[in-house]
């Protein structure tokens, strides 16, 4: 069986696009060792490690206070989101732009430190997962278990988020798309 990206399996949109010829089209993401390609990873500019943009989004929320930390990933401000993260941050920017507007009318847990990074999460979050999301079968078999949470009152662009970001930044992605 040959190497595949995890987020194609997923069906997780593609988030930067590429070129021909573009740098490390598939590598091992530092963090949680999946295998990740150049669409839906990216060397970190600050260590050279090779980084899923699903790691760095639960990074970016736990830098800014929600979420569990991610042991080798922790970023002091958007300024250095951006920076260790270019293309990204680039492929995001719309949807970053549109989670600070919605952060900025809504109350949000008291524990955030910084609104602009989790922002920054939001936006790379709903990148990987557009609202017209279509899980595949085995995210739709969890969420018929209860495994997911309150999937059941959710949508299946929902259920993927949960999946993919359990715990309180999923919550948060949750509460965020009622």
């Amino acid at each position: 069986m040959a190497a595949e990206c995890w987020a194609h399996v997923l069906n997780i949109a593609v988030v930067v696009q590429n070129g021909p010829g573009a740098p490390d089209p598939l590598g091992t993401c530092f963090e949680c060792s999946v295998f990740g390609c150049a669409g839906h990873a990216e060397k970190d500019q600050g260590s050279g490690k090779w980084i899923c943009f699903t790691s760095v989004a639960k990074a970016t929320a736990a830098s800014a206070g929600v979420g569990e930390p991610v042991a080798g990933l922790q970023l002091s401000g958007s300024q250095e989101f951006e920076a260790r993260f270019p293309g990204l941050a680039d492929a995001t920017a719309e949807l970053r732009a549109a989670a600070r507007t919605r952060l900025a009318s809504r109350p949000v847990t008291a524990a955030v430190r910084d609104s602009q990074l989790l922002a920054d999460a939001i936006g790379v979050a709903h990148a990987l997962v557009p609202e017209n999301h279509e899980p595949p079968p085995y995210v739709e078999t969890l969420a018929s278990t209860g495994r997911l949470g309150r999937y059941e009152a959710a949508t299946r662009r929902t259920g993927t988020l949960r999946y993919l970001f359990p715990g309180q930044f999923g919550e948060l992605l949750s509460d965020l798309d009622t």
